[in-house]
């Protein structure tokens, strides 16, 4: 399933059943549930679900605190996740881990807090 294609079938009321357990998840959160977001989720122990259940958990943080800064790092995470589920665990085939692997550790960056 390409990018296109997931996000074309935002349009059914349930998810494609090719989906794995975490591309379902990111599915529902694209939907604005995340209840069964979060199910999908942690119905398995998986890598993959492990980066969508990390990512929901900030993303519920984030809606909680009302940070700025802690919206855009659930951005990029979000997109780390879904980049990584798409590629199938095969880092190397993505451009994205690429990218932020040229860019500076947090520990390297400003504090902003």
């Amino acid at each position: 399933m390409t990018l296109d294609d997931f996000r074309q079938s935002l349009t059914a009321a349930k998810p494609p059943a090719e989906l794995t357990l975490a591309l379902a998840g990111l599915w529902w959160d694209a939907k604005g549930d995340w209840k069964r977001a979060h199910e999908s989720a942690q119905e398995d122990e998986g890598t993959e679900d492990s980066w969508v259940h990390a990512y929901l958990h900030r993303k519920e943080w984030r809606r909680v605190v009302r940070s700025k800064i802690v919206l855009d790092t659930a951005k990029e995470f979000l997109h780390l996740a879904l980049d990584h589920c798409l590629t199938h665990l095969r880092p190397e085939t993505s451009p994205i881990l690429a990218e932020v692997r040229e860019r500076p550790r947090l520990s390297e960056q400003p504090q902003l807090i």
